[in-house]
This record gives structure tokens, sequence and C-alpha cells, in this order.
């Protein structure tokens, strides 16, 4: 007996080949019409099939950082900058001492060594800081005529040492500031530029000497003191330009006379 007769229309159409000869790689897409695709996508509700977009390109990915490298190059660079800073110190501490210390060669200048560890130091060197201390507290509480006496002692009996050219300072300061008598402030500045002509303190003392003389109506002194100051100085000083501007004007005013 034969089977009945299936009544569905029979696709007598060509075939674009069986399923088993479709690649294992191709898509239906290429087999069927994309416009009855959509038809039957529309008839039954469903949403259009979209092929999938390509792959975005992986991005080249960092090569990993080495920490201990970055370690390593943080410690040298923190090692550059404490020999910079160090260097700088030391330039600085040598140009300081360089200017605070007196030329050698000056018996006036000469500073008196400190003594070795665990040996006393020299009876003299040891009355004269004494008598200078004794001199600056009597100044301190105000017993100018003690203070004085203190002092002018000790310039007069060590006019060659460190102490007895503090104590010139010292008594000039004090004549000018404190008794205002400028007459004996500049006979002690005098004293100080004749014994300690290269002391490290000469060229503030030459440039305040100046000022007084000019206070006192002595300015031809004052022009004759600017100028030996200027013409020994080679120009390392910080009071050479206050120096050369104070003679400058003391010459503008001589020749206005």
């Amino acid at each position: 007996m034969s089977a009945p007769d299936d009544d569905r229309p029979k696709n007598t159409g060509p075939r674009r080949g069986p399923v088993a000869d479709w690649g294992e790689h191709e898509h239906v897409d290429d087999y069927v019409d994309p416009a009855i695709l959509r038809e039957v996508e529309a008839e039954l509700g469903l949403d259009p099939i979209e092929k999938a977009p390509p792959p975005l390109p992986t991005p080249p990915t960092t090569p990993p950082v080495d920490e201990t490298a970055r370690q390593a190059w943080r410690q040298v660079r923190r090692g550059l900058l404490a020999v910079v800073l160090l260097a700088i110190a030391v330039i600085g501490w040598r140009v300081t001492a360089s200017q605070r210390e007196p030329a050698p060669g000056t018996g006036a200048d000469r500073r008196v060594p400190l003594p070795p560890i665990n040996q006393p130091p020299d009876p003299e060197v040891r009355a004269q800081s004494r008598a200078l201390s004794d001199a600056r507290r009597r100044l301190a509480s105000s017993d100018f005529s003690g203070g004085i006496n203190d002092l002018e002692n000790l310039a007069n009996e060590n006019a060659d040492t460190r102490y007895g050219a503090d104590a010139m300072l010292l008594l000039a300061a004090t004549y000018r500031y404190q008794k205002n008598e400028p007459e004996r402030a500049v006979h002690w500045y005098r004293r100080f530029l004749d014994q300690h002509p290269r002391h490290a303190d000469a060229p503030a003392t030459t440039v305040r000497l100046a000022e007084y003389l000019v206070e006192l109506g002595r300015e031809s002194e004052a022009r004759d003191a600017l100028d030996a100051f200027l013409r020994s100085d080679p120009g390392e000083s910080p009071y050479h330009r206050q120096a050369q501007t104070m003679l400058d004007r003391l010459n503008r005013s001589a020749v206005k006379k």
C-alpha cells in the first residue's frame, strides 16, 4: 500500500545544496535570501538577526615596571641631593671663615690657638678673656665708668691681641652710643685701624669712622680714610661699595664748596 500523498506543497525549486554539504564555518545567510529571512522574522516577531561586530583590537600591554629598580633610583636621587647640600654647606662655611679670618703675617691679628684637650689654657690668655668678660658685665649693668676703665686697661696692655682688639671696638661703641662722645669714639677707631689694619672688622670700622668724622665736620679726614681703604681693598669686602658711594658724595660736596 502506497503512502498517502502529503498535501503540503513540495519544494520543487533548485536546492542550494544538502545540509550535510554546508561548511562547518558557513552561515545560513549564504544559502537563504536575506529578504525571505526578514519576512519570516517579522511574522514571528523576532528581532532581526545581526552579525556580531568584529572584535576590538587589543591595546598593547605596558610592560610591568620593576619596583626594585624604581626604589633603587629613588635612593640614588636622595644620595645625590644629600651630596649637593653637603657641598653647598661646606662652601658657605669656607667663605664665611675666609671673610672672618685676618690675613696671615700681621702680628696684630693673630689668633690664639685653642689648647689641646685636657691641657689648661695659657694663664695670660685666660686672664685677658676674664678681663674682657668682666668689662662686658659692667657695661651691661650700666656701670659705664668701671667698664670703660677695664676696657682701656686691656686695650693699652694687650693692644696686639684679639682681646685688645675687641676692647678697642667696645670702647668706641660705648663712647659713641652710651656716653655720646664721638671724639673719643674716633680716637679708639683710629687706634684699632692702626693696630689691626687687616682685621676682619676693619672695613666696617673704616666706614663708621668716616661717618663720625663727617658728623664732627672733619670731611677732609673722612675722605682720606675712605680713599686709603679703597686703595687697599681689592673690592671683595661688602663695605667696598658703601665706602665708594660715601667718598663720591664727599667729593661732590667739596667741589660745590
